[in-house]
């Protein structure tokens, strides 16, 4: 069996160490923005979203809005105890969001692009003030990281550039083992050093939007 702990940087690992009792000050830290609300996904993550009829940020903030509603209401008793039943609720949600987007566009949406879209909502919900301590606490533990080009290079660099990609980009999420494997990249790379995928997230982007 091949063993990762070789490829590991360990000077990012005590950086990304240094960083963890920051990132608890996001949990449950935000309210609703003034405006139109972005449910975690903003105007420079949209731009890449071409060739649809329909505006692309009004069907995503459609489906967002219900399931935050559904999720802060108490109509879904979610019980996730582990990273299986977590992962089995966010397929729920990852298949929710295609078949509206489907639905509404009459195309598919890419899986990188849905992921996205999931993993950032998932990460608005867990700093918005009316997400449920218990759904905050699964987020924290087992929330997926949102890969993109930011997360990608800083997992490269936290791998000792392992990776056999330059500049990599959503682009190179082609199906669900590269995202799969990219997850277990990071929960390897985060457990070895004390962290979580969600806490990645917000150091590979130094505590700024993704979006």
């Amino acid at each position: 069996m091949i063993s990762l702990e070789r490829y590991l940087n360990r000077e990012k690992g005590k950086g990304f160490q240094s960083k963890l009792k920051y990132f608890s000050n996001y949990r449950k830290s935000k309210s609703f923005e003034t405006g139109v609300i972005t449910y975690g996904v903003g105007g420079n993550t949209f731009r890449a979203f071409v060739g649809f009829d329909k505006q692309p940020s009004i069907i995503y903030r459609t489906w967002a809005e219900r399931k935050f509603n559904e999720l802060t209401t108490g109509i879904l008793e979610l019980k996730i105890e582990d990273q299986a039943a977590f992962d089995v609720w966010h397929k729920k949600l990852f298949n929710s969001l295609s078949a509206h987007w489907y639905s509404e566009q009459g195309r598919e949406l890419s899986l990188a692009h849905s992921y996205k879209l999931l993993d950032l909502f998932l990460k608005w919900v867990y700093q918005h003030k009316s997400c449920p301590e218990d759904l905050a606490n699964s987020i924290e533990q087992f929330g997926h990281c949102a890969l993109d080009s930011q997360v990608l290079k800083e997992l490269n660099i936290c791998f000792s550039f392992a990776l056999p990609i330059n500049n990599p980009t959503m682009g190179d999420i082609i199906n669900q083992n590269t995202y799969d494997f990219c997850q277990n990249l990071i929960e390897y790379f985060t457990h070895e050093f004390g962290g979580t995928k969600l806490a990645f997230d917000f150091y590979a982007w130094k505590g700024k939007t993704s979006e």
